[in-house]
């Protein structure tokens, strides 16, 4: 039971690790302040925000773990 608990536990790291962090970023990519604008309108708001939640999920993911523990 318990063999078959970790069998799973590793199997959904390794599918955790080759969906979310195969895209992962630069750090100095994700923390680079120079890039960052006030945006327009809300429009552009709502834009940046749903790009950056796709392009970046793998960070968010790996900071989310790391706060975690």
């Amino acid at each position: 039971m318990a063999i078959d608990l970790l069998i799973r536990a590793s199997d959904a790291f390794k599918s955790l690790r080759e969906t979310k962090f195969s895209g992962i970023r630069s750090p100095a990519e994700f923390f680079d302040y120079h890039r960052i604008s006030r945006p327009a309108d809300l429009n552009q708001a709502t834009s940046r925000i749903s790009y950056n939640t796709r392009y970046f999920s793998g960070e968010k993911a790996l900071l989310l773990s790391y706060a975690e523990i």
